[in-house]
Parts: C-alpha cells; structure tokens; sequence
C-alpha cells in the first residue's frame, strides 16, 4: 500500500471518529441521556429560578415548565401587565408555587441593576434564563437601519442583559456550589447572518461568552449552558404555525430542558441541532458560500414577511444525500480519498492565500491604493499602539487623518508628531470617551458629516479582568465600559459613515478584533466575547456592502507589543505596532479576514483548523494553563 493510500485511510479514520463521536453525541443528548436517568434534577438546583424575557415566546415557556418542576419563578420584563397576567396564568396552573415579578426595561442600560440587585439579593437562586432579547434591522442592510437608537438599544437588551444578570447571580451559585445559567442565543450566531448584521453579531457573542464562562465555573459546580434555536413559533420569528422544523415554545423549552446537565452548549431541539452542525461545518469549509447563499435567503424572508403582495417565495435548498452500496473497506478508502482532496485543495488554498496576500498581491500591484479611497480617514484610539500606528500610515500614503481618543493632550501630541513628519497633511482631532454610550455620537456625526472619509479604523478597545475569573470582577460600571468601547463604538460609527460611502460607491472599514475571538479564552471572557461580536458583525456586513464598492475587512491581531501587552518585547511573534499596521494595511482589498501580520496568520490559521478538528475541552485546558503561566511570570516581575 502506497503512502497516499495510508493518508486516504487516516484521513477516513478521523473524519469517521468525528463523524461517530458527533452522531452518539446528537443521540445521547436529544434522546438517550434522559432515558438513562441521566442529566440534571432541575428541583435540587435551589429553589427560585429568574427568567428575562419572561412574558412571550421561549421566556413564556420556560417560566412556566419551570413552575411545572417546582421551583418558584421571577417574571423580568418591561410590560407590568403582561407580567401580572403571566403570573396569575402560572400561579393558577401551579398553585403552590410562588411567583414573584419585576418591570424594567433592558434596553435602559446600566440603570437597572441597582434595582435588580436589590430584588435578587434576598433570593436563593437556583436557575437564570437569560432570554431576552430583541432583533433590529432583521432582513435589513445595516446601514438602512434609521432608528440609531436602536443600536444602543439590542446592545443593552442582548448582550449587556446577559452579562449583568450572570454577574448578579454567579457569586451565591459559587458559594453553593450549585446552579444553572442558560443563556439564550440563535442559530445566527453560528451562521453568516448578513441583512441580520448587529442581531446576528449580538448571537456570536453570547457563543463566545457563555462558553468561556463555562470552562471557568464548571468546577465550581455551576452549569453554564449556551442554547442556540433555529426557527421557533414565537412573535419575533413572525411564524404562526409550528411543525417539525419550527416547535412551538412549549415543545422547544421543553426539549431544551432535557438536555441540562447532558451538553453546555446545544440549539435545544434535534432539528435544530442538525442545522447548526451542518451549518458550523459548511462555514468552516465553504466561509464566503455561506454568506452568499444566507444573503439570498433572507433577501427572499424579506419579500414574503414585507411584501405580503408579492408572489416570491423562500429559497429553499435541498441537500440530497445519495446511498451507494459498497463494502467497508471501499468505502473508507473513498471517503479518505474524497476528504484528502477536499482537504488537499483547503490547503493548498491557504498556503497560496496566505503567500499571496503576505507577499505576493502588493508586488503584483493588487490591492487597494490607500489615497484613492477618499480624502480622509478616521482612526479610533488613536494615541497608542496599533490605533496611532494606522494613524501614522495613513498620513504617510497622503491621507489627511482624524484622530479620536479620548485624552485631548495625547490626541494634541501624536497631531503634532504626523504634521511635523508629513507638513502637507491636515490633521483633526475629536477628544471623546467611548465608554459613553449615547451622547457622544451626536458629536462625531457633526465633525465627520462635514468630511469625505475614505477609511475608516476602528481600533479602540479596552481590556479587563485580564487573567481573572469573570465573576470575581468588581467594578460593575467596567463591564458597562468594555461594551460600549469594544463593541457600541464599531457598530455606530460604521453607522456613521457607511452611508456616505454608499453614495460614494467606495470606501474601507477595518475593524480590529483579536485572536481571542477564534480561541476559548477563559479568565479572558468578557474580552473575548466583545472580539467575537467584532467578528461576526464584520463578516456579515462585508458581505451586505461588497456589492457597493466598499470593503470591510476584520483583522485579528495576536501578541502586538502595546501597553495593553505591557509583558511583551518587539519580536517575530510580537511585532511593533508600526509593523504590524504597515502588514496590515498591505492586506486591503486582498483578503476580508486576516490577522495582518504573517506569523498571527499562521497562528489564526492553526487555531481555526484546531477548534475543527480538537475537542473543546482540551483547548481550553490549554488556555487555562498558558494564563495561569502569564500570571506568575506578571507576577514574579512584580516581586522583582
């Protein structure tokens, strides 16, 4: 047997171990765990459960199937009407259990919690379901959304919800050793989910967080679970008829239920488990297909569900799955084979993309001319690092340069340093806080209006609880800050200025996220979640405006030597923030997605094949330990 045979067979070998390994996984968790008794006693948990969102839809089903099994239940939800007539449905159906409800508007931001806490407190807290959620711009090119408003609003209602509500119940579960978070996402924010851009983005990083905080509290005995459904009869799916594919609420919590204790992260019903693996493996496989077909298909939801008239129907693809009879072995040599090609030609793809867009495009004269994008260009955090080494780029390619942090004498400084090395550019300053969610765009949309920008840089980013457990975090009003920096600043000002590019028909946006975003990082979980909605939302919307002339590109930076890894020297690994601009910059109109500096290429590379092919757990292991090693080494500095 030649070598190439042996390669087909082991390739056949692993893609059936997988194969084997994903089918007894989908079996056990859907229908075989809870036949064997196994899974978790929702009743020992403690006894109160809080569900958000609780007065529609999924929150509706699962407050009820949870008063069913027992536990008192909190009703959170803006309508107090509906919470009261959701209460005595409950308290009427289960009449020994207690119910207890409180109003507040998600969508408020950070002034809640005090009022939260103080109703929570007194509560010994078995369950959360963090359920609500709200969907803007769905079926819609995100910069079409009018209401900016409403950007703030999912934000707080999506991801920041979540996250408050986990950090008020996480330290009395940790105490007991004992409790269940479920935290409620959407099969978008697996999928490309373009003309869904800010919902889908706020799904990915409920992915991300939830399964970061569950490496980091599973041995303290708490459960965090991520549940991702397709399509479900609620309002918000606008479906009124349910069936195999789309369950009612009841069928779908209940099913959901089930899989407590059996999967930490799961779409709930089996249907839907089905679409999300398939889903994750033809997004690995086929990224900029996925896009294109999804794009397609909610073009078509859009028509029937806003133009009633009109006589277009869903895309509907039907992937048939021919059976051939052939023995075992023949079988596997030919699937070895057909895997090896598929995964020779991957190869061989990103070797020549990698080469191409690193090296090659630049000396071929492919790319993007920086200078003829447009006049100016805006770089957010813009006085250090990676922010002022874009600045400084930009300016040296002819572009005149805005500059927006929020220390007037730094942003005066750094000025002062491009006008000194390129007198013939103009150079504007804008001293803001992004970590001020709402006032501050009133003022950059006055300043930029009135300026052609032809690049937009969103850098600016701001990291806690570096190597910490998240709930061991303090300071409630960082976890407020580190979402509007990271995540609010990149969704707003792209709503901003994408609409003068459109009308231009060019223009670049660079998002800068993280190599956190595509590795688990516990003790680096909320950070990672905000890399992960910066991710999502780039691909996304590259995909909604590519057809427009402008380009998005997200860029993964891994070690860069900054104050923000003050523990790390220039280096091929860890490159000055002036090298890696300039690798990046070399990047546009090359590629959507990179990580800008060669070996952060190979490096982004090795870990989205790794999070493929390596379960889960021992990846995180592996980050636990390499924190844990940053730690003592920061520590031991220290000491000195």
């Amino acid at each position: 047997m030649c070598w190439l045979e042996i390669l087909g067979f082991v390739t056949a070998l692993v893609l059936i171990l997988k194969s084997v390994y994903n089918l007894s996984h989908f079996v056990y968790v859907n229908f075989l765990g809870r036949l064997l008794g196994h899974g978790l006693n929702i009743s020992k948990c403690g006894p109160w459960a809080v569900v958000t969102g609780a007065t529609d839809g999924i929150g509706k089903s699962y407050a009820r199937l949870l008063a069913a099994e027992g536990l008192n239940v909190v009703l959170v939800s803006r309508t107090p009407a509906k919470l009261e007539k959701v209460a005595d449905e409950i308290k009427n159906e289960y009449g020994s259990i207690e119910i207890k409800t409180i109003a507040v508007d998600f969508t408020d931001g950070n002034s809640i919690y005090s009022k939260l806490e103080a109703e929570l407190s007194q509560l010994e807290i078995g369950i959360l379901i963090n359920n609500v959620g709200i969907a803007v711009g769905f079926a819609e090119r995100f910069a079409d959304i009018a209401d900016e408003k409403s950007l703030n609003d999912i934000i707080n209602c999506n991801i920041l919800s979540m996250v408050r509500m986990s950090r008020l119940v996480l330290p009395q579960m940790i105490k007991r050793k004992k409790g269940v978070i479920v935290n409620i996402g959407s099969i978008s924010g697996a999928f490309a989910t373009p003309l869904a851009t800010i919902y889908g983005a706020t799904k990915g990083f409920v992915d991300k967080f939830s399964r970061d905080l569950s490496s980091e509290v599973r041995e303290s005995g708490v459960i965090v679970q991520t549940v991702h459904p397709g399509f479900v009869v609620t309002n918000m799916s606008k479906l009124r008829r349910a069936n195999w594919k789309s369950p009612s609420p009841d069928r779908f919590v209940a099913a959901a239920l089930s899989t407590l204790g059996l999967a930490d992260r799961t779409s709930g019903f089996w249907f839907h488990s089905i679409q999300l693996y398939w889903g994750e493996l033809i997004r690995f496989l086929f990224p900029e297909s996925m896009a294109f077909f999804m794009i397609k298909f909610l073009e078509s939801y859009r028509q029937r569900v806003f133009n009633r008239q009109s006589q277009s129907k869903l895309v509907r693809l039907n992937f048939i799955v021919s059976n051939t009879q052939m023995s075992g072995c023949c079988l596997a040599e030919c699937v070895g084979w057909a895997a090896l090609a598929v995964f020779a030609a991957k190869s061989l793809y990103n070797v020549s993309h990698f080469i191409y867009t690193t090296f090659l495009g630049r000396l071929l004269g492919h790319g993007i001319d920086l200078a003829s994008c447009g006049p100016w260009a805006v770089v957010t955090g813009a006085t250090d690092g990676i922010g002022k080494s874009f600045a400084k780029q930009l300016a040296a390619a002819g572009l005149n340069v805005v500059l927006v942090s929020r220390n007037s004498a730094k942003l005066q400084k750094v000025a002062d340093e491009i006008k000194s090395e390129h007198s013939s550019i103009q150079v504007k300053t804008i001293a803001v806080d992004f970590t001020e969610s709402q006032k501050i765009y009133n003022t950059l949309r006055d300043e930029l209006n009135k300026l052609q920008i032809g690049i937009l840089i969103n850098n600016v980013g701001m990291l806690i609880g570096f190597g910490q457990r998240f709930g061991n975090i303090e300071d409630d009003k960082s976890i407020h800050d580190i979402i509007n920096c990271n995540i609010l600043s990149m969704a707003r000002m792209c709503h901003i200025i994408l609409p003068q590019m459109t009308k231009r028909k060019k223009g670049v946006i660079v998002n800068v996220g993280s190599l956190s975003s595509a590795m688990p990082t516990p003790y680096l979980t909320i950070y990672g979640a905000t890399k992960a909605f910066v991710e999502k939302f780039s691909r996304d919307l590259a995909a909604e405006v590519q057809s427009l002339g402008i380009t998005v590109q997200t860029v993964h930076p891994g070690y860069v030597a900054t104050n923000m890894a003050s523990h790390m020297k220039p280096s091929y690994i860890s490159p000055h923030p002036d090298t890696f601009a300039a690798a990046t910059l070399r990047t546009l109109g090359l590629e959507q997605r990179t990580a800008g500096y060669w070996t952060h290429k190979i490096q982004l590379y090795f870990t989205d094949l790794a999070n493929f092919f390596i379960p889960r757990h021992l990846l995180e292991s592996g980050v636990i330990k390499h924190f844990d090693e940053l730690k003592k080494a920061a520590q031991n500095k220290k000491s000195r």
